[in-house]
């Protein structure tokens, strides 16, 4: 079994590719798991991950633009990964509130569900966001 974690925003070959060389080595079974919440909601979290319980710098800060840039990449990629068949299923979680909601979800059999138009939509949207950082955070 393997785990990979990544923001899934490095672009479709590249990403496909590694998927299919997983399958070369003998994956049977590949399932995507995606989270998702608003960018803003996304930079106001990463700024105490910069820093340790003693607000020293820790050194986990991602830069604003790579974040949003980040944000903006897997939404415009998030479709193309649901059709291209790479995945055995695929689930999407908004993760704005507590509990994470689950926005859609799909699987070789029965296909995609949109569970929560209104949240799919929104994550959508993200990828027409622009990757300026806001600054005044």
């Amino acid at each position: 079994d393997v785990i990979v974690d990544g923001t899934m925003d490095n672009g479709i070959e590249k990403r496909n590719a590694e998927l299919d060389y997983m399958r070369t080595l003998g994956a049977k079974q590949i399932h995507g798991l995606f989270y998702s919440c608003d960018t803003d909601v996304a930079v106001k979290r990463s700024e105490p991950r910069a820093r340790n319980q003693n607000g020293k710098d820790y050194g986990r800060q991602v830069p604003e633009g790579a974040l949003r840039t980040a944000h903006i990449k897997v939404s415009r990629n998030f479709p193309e990964y649901v059709t291209g068949g790479r995945f055995d299923s695929i689930t999407l979680y908004d993760t704005n509130e507590k509990p994470n909601r689950l926005i859609a979800q799909s699987n070789r059999n029965d296909g995609f569900e949109i569970l929560n138009s209104e949240l799919y939509d929104r994550f959508l949207a993200k990828g027409n966001e622009s990757a300026e950082e806001k600054g005044g955070k």
